[in-house]
């Protein structure tokens, strides 16, 4: 597949000098992608840009034909805009002493856009009448550090990337939708042998939960990357802490997840391919190396919904749940929003996917690892697209499985320790009449959720009715005996405890199942008020 991004690193150019580089780097990509095109051989190729130059500069002298030139000129900028492009720049570039880099990303944007309409206007004799501000320049500013004494020698030559600002809407297109097996554990670390030179390389350090995951990334799918800043909490103090975790995405290695003892450091791997251009590969991969280290230390990793329901006599019930991608979980929690006028005062969402169970005080308590949601646009209420419009990443919005990634709770909230009040599984592929069933036996429910049957919706290459240990293909199913004893610990005390654990009938894999978490919502809402 062809790349479709540019990367522009401003250095220490001026803003004259920026806008000839851009001019070229447009012209150039229009070319490539549209060979000859009916350009007549005078104006073609580095001539081209010359002639546009001449324009600015009042020179008219080898216009022959204003009117393919403007054709021309029109071609190009619609086609720089459908390109990805990204400005870099050191954050530590002298220019920061005069601007900061928000003040630079107008600045460009408003050079840029002015060239442009003083070249339609000496093309053609008309001034605009509409303006419209768009992200004509770049979609995104990437501020970055070095990387200097890194912990793996080998990783050094990536930049630190240590703010991002980004236009929106932020459109992306990748080249895949849909994300398929399982992240294997492997016996050899990735990073021995590894090679960043072919290409730039970022890191991006994030928070997933508590732990500390620093996310080495290609610039082939710095799309990607940029989204991840609308999903995870970025950590601000990586130079003064040691990673948890490190993900190697786009390598020239091996796959899957290894565990470096002597650093006490879990490193995930991807090779470079287009089949893991999708943005639920960088997430679950992250995921996985954060739950494996959370089961390897006692805790419960829940693939799930979280969410902290204020009622109206003002008492909070915290319930979870548990469900494997398209089981209803996020449209459950949507639906809640939606019903609740009027008998609830308050939601809060502690996690839209992924979580984790601990034990204090003989109590068990749950924390999110993520501050935004990453959803399928089919699943959502005809509406709510354009009321996240201004704050959301859409991912493939053309095709299947459609996405969009937006921040939905704050890192305080998302890793904060809430008491578990109510578990649920979501269950997608039954068609009960009673939306709410609570098991009165410990291994009646564990059998359910270990099961961890749902009807596939085509959103990671499976069909069917299909199971997944726990529900959960992202650190349960590579440790599943550890997982086990850990299940049927945290289950007995729930019960012990009296918290409710049951089933929740989403119907969203039935036929014209839509608007089926509707119903489960109404019935979740009257349990909790009684």
């Amino acid at each position: 597949m062809k790349e479709n991004y540019i990367l522009i690193d401003i250095k220490d150019k001026d803003t004259t000098a920026i806008n000839k580089e851009v001019m070229n780097l447009a012209i150039d990509s229009f070319l490539e992608d549209n060979p000859k095109n009916n350009i007549s051989e005078i104006i073609y190729g580095d001539s081209l840009s010359k002639v546009f130059l001449e324009i600015l500069n009042n020179d008219t002298t080898n216009v022959k034909n204003k009117d393919l030139l403007y054709d021309i000129l029109e071609k190009i900028y619609d086609h720089w805009r459908s390109v990805k492009r990204y400005i870099i720049s050191d954050q530590n570039n002298p220019r920061f002493e005069e601007l900061d880099f928000l003040t630079l990303f107008d600045k460009f944007t408003e050079a840029l856009l002015g060239k442009y309409r003083e070249l339609c206007f000496k093309l053609t004799g008309k001034k605009f009448t509409v303006y419209r501000q768009l992200p004509a320049f770049a979609n995104a500013f990437l501020l970055t550090d070095s990387n200097s004494n890194y912990i793996y020698k080998e990783l050094e030559s990536a930049k630190v990337i240590t703010k991002i600002a980004f236009r929106t809407p932020f459109v992306s297109y990748s080249a895949s939708n849909k994300r398929t097996g399982i992240f294997e554990i492997i016996n050899a670390n990735p990073i021995d042998g590894l090679n960043l030179s072919n290409k730039k390389w970022f890191l991006i350090p994030i928070l997933c939960g508590k732990n500390r995951i620093h996310v080495c990334i290609s610039e082939r799918y710095i799309s990607l990357g940029v989204s991840l800043s609308n999903l995870f909490q970025f950590d601000d103090d990586f130079k003064n802490s040691k990673p948890d975790g490190i993900i190697l995405f786009g390598s020239n290695t091996i796959d899957g997840i290894y565990y470096d003892k002597e650093k006490d450091i879990y490193i995930g791997s991807l090779k470079e391919r287009d089949e893991i251009d999708y943005f639920g590969y960088l997430k679950k991969i992250i995921l996985t190396v954060h739950n494996i280290k959370m089961i390897e230390n006692g805790k419960l990793p829940i693939h799930g919904a979280g969410i902290s329901i204020k009622l109206n006599d003002t008492t909070t019930k915290n319930v979870i749940i548990v469900g494997d991608s398209g089981a209803g979980k996020s449209e459950t929690i949507e639906a809640l929003r939606l019903i609740a006028n009027g008998q609830i005062q308050e939601i809060t969402t502690i996690y839209d996917d992924m979580g984790y169970f601990e034990i204090i005080d003989n109590q068990i308590y749950t924390s999110g690892t993520e501050i935004g949601a990453f959803v399928r646009t089919d699943d959502l209420e005809n509406d709510y697209v354009y009321k996240v419009f201004d704050r959301a990443i859409f991912l493939n919005p053309k095709g299947k499985n459609a996405r969009l990634v937006l921040p939905v709770s704050t890192y305080k909230e998302v890793s904060n320790k809430y008491h578990v009040d109510y578990v649920f599984y979501a269950n997608n592929y039954k068609n009960s009449k009673e939306k709410i069933h609570i098991f009165k036996q410990v291994e009646d429910a564990l059998l359910v959720f270990k099961e961890g049957k749902r009807f596939a919706l085509g959103t990671t290459g499976e069909k069917g009715l299909v199971q997944t240990f726990f529900a959960n293909p992202f650190g349960p199913i590579q440790l599943e005996n550890t997982t086990n004893s850990l299940l049927e610990t945290y289950f007995q005390l729930l019960f012990n405890n009296n918290i409710p654990i049951g089933e929740l009938f989403t119907g969203l894999g039935l036929e014209n199942g839509k608007d089926n978490p509707k119903y489960a919502a109404r019935h979740l809402i009257e349990l909790l008020i009684k």
